[in-house]
């Protein structure tokens, strides 16, 4: 198709500066195609030629996109942190591979295409706090990613680290966590936190 080298060049030009995570409404833009129908078969070429891949609903991405900006794109109210903040904080190990996980305001959400997993965990807005952001990614301090592990694994919610034996916790700044917990009202809660850093 006449479009075909114009767009993969576009989708190139362009994945930097958007980690590679595409909206409906950035390729309309970038392609100057307002048409729906013109504008999903053009996309539909591009996922034939590998050079983007549907990731959810209106979402796409191409072969270099960045996990982090896939997942605050989805969620823009939202921060990075877990696992994924323990690790890039040297607190554990390492992150899983094929998952980011993150902290929303709202109702938890899945988002999967097969061989990618993002999983934004709700919360009220009293404890949606306790990070900074870089460049366009919110990402939790080591006090708070290690809160909400704890927080949403007393909720049933499981990680690929252990808790109790894959945390570095003299890397944790305990009066942080002290202060932070004032933020949260339910006492066995507070207590499991303790315990746990005991």
């Amino acid at each position: 198709m006449k479009y075909d080298i114009r767009d993969a060049e576009l989708v190139r030009n362009f994945s930097g500066k958007l980690g590679g995570v595409f909206t409906i409404s950035d390729l309309s833009n970038m392609f100057g195609q307002a048409h729906k129908t013109a504008l999903y078969r053009r996309i539909r070429r591009l996922e034939s030629l590998n050079i983007l891949t549907r990731f959810s609903r209106g979402v796409y991405v191409s072969k270099d996109f960045n996990p982090e900006i896939l997942s605050q794109r989805l969620a823009p109210e939202s921060y990075i942190s877990f696992g994924n903040a323990l690790a890039d904080a040297r607190i554990i190990g390492s992150s899983p591979q094929y998952q980011v996980d993150a902290v929303k305001i709202g109702k938890s959400r899945v988002y999967s295409n097969g061989a990618f997993t993002v999983r934004q965990f709700g919360c009220t807005r009293r404890v949606f706090f306790g990070f900074f952001t870089t460049e366009v990614i919110h990402r939790a301090i080591p006090e708070k990613a290690f809160l909400d592990t704890l927080y949403f694994y007393q909720h049933g919610v499981r990680f690929h680290f252990d808790i109790y034996s894959d945390v570095n916790m003299d890397l944790l700044n305990k009066s942080k966590i002290d202060f932070y917990l004032s933020r949260y009202k339910n006492p066995k809660f507070v207590q499991f936190v303790k315990w746990v850093l005991k």
